[in-house]
């Protein structure tokens, strides 16, 4: 642990920081002082100014951006400069597979192989599978600009990074202006999500200590048969937990319980827990108490009879958004498609997508003032040669038909996070089932070589490049193999040809 701060200062971790950095969309955009992706500078200028701010020779400097969002509102967005990007992200490689395997599975939001369609379709499977569903809804005012810095680098110091030098450095990358006062996490920066989970896994260590978040039993229900007047007060009595489900994205806090009694005692509980804990208030207004209805990340969930419907929430909103896209240039039509392109991704379990994509087709349909986007056989598209972009209404149909449920299965990575979590069997690395979970999800849950689904106890580490011959116990450089391709691997020479092609892949 005494070497991370070394470690991202070498050069092949800022290289791929470069890399990564340069594949968002938002190099593009520059910061305060004008640079961007576009501008032509040389990669050693780049890792020699990140090196400058992970020694904390340069200050950070930024630009503040007001976004709309839905209710009228405005989110204020951080832009910094693309060196200083580079340079959190140099820092956000080397914390960030120590940080994840310390926190809670509950949390889902801004982890990498985790999305907001697991909680929704675990959600829905418990919707359609119960009789009653009580439901507490929370939300957080103003969550990020809440946040104390101190004390979230204080949590990520209690999760395994005690490195004095490293936690400088995040403070002062963290530290985004002279008039910043050390409350908030600036949103558009790249450490500040990963900070915010770890100032609130608090909440959810908090929840599953008090709260029982496992299966219910049968002895369970049937004691709440019996007392299910008295139902609180009677486990109280006797040393028990109320069970409750519990969900977490981000600042949207998402939990289930079993009836109107519960429902009050669990929002009184972890209400009171956040006023003396938290530095953070709840957002009233926002915050929900329904019955047998859920509202959550965007999604309704409704239980007809013997079957789901996931809906939008609020299609409406969509809609006017998709006739304010005026659709009379490229730039136009490229800013609507990848607008278009987010909803599809982000809904493809609903089940009005249908409908929508209607819409889409009807404002496609209408528009044809200059002859920008042209149809042909219920095909629209737009540009010309290489950037011709191509909307076929009918095979979106199709391939946004995806069930829930898939969802729910893909959903057991969660718990092999967990086995893995808890592994010591590769000690020769030290610290290097701190690294698993991120290889598993990189992987997909597959061998490296072989492409077949992995055991959580039977995955082991292998180094690309041996330690003997100059190798590191980067991500780079490492990858999960089973037992029995790991002995191949050093016994037999098949497999060595497979492997550098492999290797290549990883380039």
């Amino acid at each position: 642990m005494q070497k991370l701060y070394t470690k991202c200062l070498e050069t092949a971790n800022i290289e791929k920081a470069i890399r990564v950095v340069f594949s968002h969309e938002g190099a593009k955009t520059a910061g305060a002082d004008g640079i961007s992706k576009s501008s032509k500078i040389s990669q050693e200028r780049i890792i020699k100014e990140v090196k400058l701010r992970l020694r904390r020779y340069k200050p950070v400097q930024s630009r503040k951006m007001q976004i709309p969002k839905d209710n009228g509102e405005f989110r204020e967005l951080t832009i910094i400069n693309l060196f200083d990007r580079i340079a959190q992200q140099a820092v956000y490689q080397i914390i960030s597979p120590i940080v994840e395997g310390q926190m809670s599975k509950h949390s889902y939001g801004f982890r990498k192989g985790i999305g907001a369609k697991v909680p929704v379709s675990r959600l829905a499977d418990i919707l359609l599978h119960k009789k009653e569903t009580y439901t507490i809804e929370l939300d957080f005012k103003k969550c990020f600009d809440n946040i104390p810095l101190e004390k979230a680098i204080g949590c990520v110091k209690e999760m395994g990074i005690k490195n004095f030098q490293l936690l400088r450095t995040i403070k002062h990358l963290m530290w985004t202006s002279k008039e910043y006062s050390g409350v908030g996490l600036s949103q558009g920066t790249v450490l500040g999500p990963l900070l915010a989970n770890c100032y609130l896994t608090k909440l959810d260590n908090f929840i599953e200590q008090t709260f029982e978040i496992n299966k219910r039993d049968t002895a369970y229900t049937q004691n709440h048969k019996l007392h299910k007047d008295d139902w609180i007060e009677w486990n109280l009595k006797r040393g028990k937990k109320i069970c409750c489900r519990y969900y977490r994205y981000a600042d949207d806090t998402f939990i289930t319980c079993n009836n109107e009694a519960e429902q009050k005692y669990i929002a009184d509980v972890i209400s009171s827990f956040i006023d003396t804990n938290l530095e953070i208030e709840i957002n009233q207004i926002k915050s929900h108490y329904r019955h047998n209805q859920i509202h959550f990340l965007g999604f309704k969930i409704i239980k007809n009879k013997r079957s789901i419907w996931i809906l939008f929430d609020n299609l409406k909103e969509y809609t006017s958004r998709l006739r304010q896209f005026k659709l009379n240039t490229y730039s136009q039509c490229h800013a609507f498609m990848k607008w278009f392109r987010g909803i599809l991704n982000y809904f493809d379990i609903v089940n009005d997508m249908g409908e929508f994509l209607d819409r889409v087709s009807l404002r496609l349909y209408r528009r044809n003032k200059k002859g920008v986007i042209t149809k042909v056989d219920n095909v629209y598209e737009y540009g010309e040669g290489k950037e011709k972009t191509i909307i076929d209404i009918y095979a979106l149909r199709k391939t946004t038909r995806t069930s829930y449920k898939e969802y729910i299965i893909g959903s057991k990575w969660l718990d092999t996070r967990e086995l893995l979590k808890y592994r010591d069997s590769d000690k020769a690395i030290h610290g290097a089932f701190q690294y698993l979970w991120s290889l598993w999800t990189k992987q997909k849950g597959k061998d490296a070589i072989t492409k077949e689904n992995l055991e959580p106890f039977d995955a082991q580490i292998h180094h690309i490049i041996p330690i003997s011959k100059g190798g590191s116990n980067y991500l780079d450089n490492l990858v999960l193999v089973s037992s029995k391709t790991h002995y191949l691997i050093h016994h037999g020479k098949d497999l060595d040809r497979r492997f550098e092609k492999y290797r290549k892949h990883l380039k």
